[in-house]
């Protein structure tokens, strides 16, 4: 049994090109908690060389799944925070959700699955958030942005034969400028499915490369850190703000034994995370991630 459950991770890291046995990517921390268990089931009936196997096969999701939480971030003080939200568009929460958004107050909020009727309701927000870009739709694939700081450069681009809508916006905060792109492929379900989300991450990372700002990628992408299709964002310096910040799935709330986190805040030249924290539950199948950053000018750095 534990040699098989080992075998999904190392499929996986193998075999990630593959689109279905990439989606062995995605569970590592269920490999590791249920090998975790064989150990302590072998070793409360003293089978203590059987338990040996499970042990050493953690280690394979186990490493993986360290890179969460070494290296520890150094407490320091936050000048920039951010919060992306899948509301999904069957939620109706909309009073709740805008309540939590305006206390938890981040600088900036990137809402996935934003139908009309969630457009409506997010002009709420329009005192604490004066700057906002919309594009509605109906379905799953629509976004919401607002922002306290006023914004230019702005391109939505189509992206993929799904024409998926791809944010790509300039801030300008107090502490300078920062590139922010806001992103929501479609989840890898099947096969075309699956190159349709991984075409859409190609791209997203192409049209992060044009800039040399420091720059943010927040939202839904259907896919852990682990996943194949999330190597080149690796490969480019992007930094995964729950690195030092340990292990917190996103989705899907009503299933905790195979919960995953799909809902990303990436950066690069931002400076460190100093805060990360998974929202509360407000009526969507995903949860809230917020991050906050010791982002700073660039002269009071030197």
């Amino acid at each position: 049994m534990a040699g098989i459950v080992a075998l999904l991770p190392i499929s996986g890291w193998i075999g990630g090109q593959i689109w279905l046995l990439d989606l062995c990517n995605h569970f590592q921390a269920q490999y590791f908690g249920f090998l975790s268990l064989l150990v302590l089931w072998l070793v409360i009936r003293r089978q203590f060389r059987a338990a040996a196997i499970p042990s050493l096969l953690a280690l394979i999701p186990g490493v993986r799944l360290a890179e969460l939480w070494f290296p520890r971030v150094p407490l320091k003080p936050q000048t920039l925070q951010v919060t992306t939200f899948n509301v999904y568009g069957g939620n109706n929460r909309y009073e709740t959700t805008v309540t939590w958004a305006i206390e938890e107050g981040s600088d900036f909020l990137y809402f996935a699955e934003a139908t009309p009727e969630w457009i409506a309701e997010l002009s709420k927000l329009d005192e604490a958030y004066p700057y906002s870009i919309d594009h509605p739709l109906n379905g799953s694939f629509g976004f919401a942005f607002r922002s306290k700081h006023p914004f230019h450069l702005t391109d939505i681009q189509s992206v993929g034969r799904l024409a998926l809508p791809l944010l790509d916006t300039v801030i300008q905060t107090p502490s300078g400028e920062i590139r922010v792109l806001g992103a929501h492929p479609v989840p890898p379900a099947t096969r075309f499915w699956a190159d349709e989300r991984d075409a859409y991450l190609a791209e997203l990372r192409e049209r992060a490369a044009r800039s040399n700002l420091p720059t943010v990628i927040v939202g839904d992408l259907n896919a852990t850190r682990w996943s194949h299709a999330m190597t080149g964002f690796w490969e480019d310096g992007y930094i995964d703000s729950a690195r030092g910040h340990g292990f917190s799935a996103t989705w899907s709330r009503e299933n905790p034994i195979l919960a995953v986190p799909i809902d990303h805040i990436l950066t690069r030249g931002l400076g460190p995370c100093v805060l990360r924290s998974t929202g509360p539950k407000l009526g969507s199948d995903h949860r809230p991630v917020t991050a906050g950053f010791d982002f700073r000018p660039a002269r009071e750095t030197d």
